[in-house]
């Protein structure tokens, strides 16, 4: 009998292949730093769990405009979650934000551009 994938590590399957891809096209864009959060982070995913990026990128473009830019270029077949602040952005963010404060801390980075 042939060996049938459970539901959660088929998601996490699919979810580490989509954001193999995804890295690809984040990274032509020449970000300062990707970050990844949450369940896939954990490899706590369950059937509706997304990929949650944080991408810390030198730009002028508004908040949703950045992040427009990316979702065109990403192109998912799953959900993601992404979130793009400029590198001055970061800075107070992180000293105000508990959120992105976490996310900094005990996030996985999966890209950081070489100084």
């Amino acid at each position: 009998m042939p060996y049938i994938m459970p539901q959660k590590e088929k998601r996490l399957k699919v979810l580490r292949n989509e954001l193999e891809k995804a890295i690809d096209s984040i990274i032509s864009l020449n970000p300062e730093k990707v970050v990844l959060f949450g369940s896939l982070e954990r490899e706590d995913v369950h059937l509706r769990s997304d990929i949650d990026l944080l991408i810390i990128w030198k730009t002028d473009l508004p908040f949703l405009e950045r992040l427009q830019v990316f979702y065109d270029a990403i192109k998912s077949n799953v959900a993601m979650d992404i979130l793009v602040y400029t590198p001055e952005e970061i800075e107070k963010l992180y000293r105000k934000n508990k959120f992105i404060a976490k996310v900094l801390d005990e996030g996985r980075v999966l890209y950081e551009k070489k100084q």
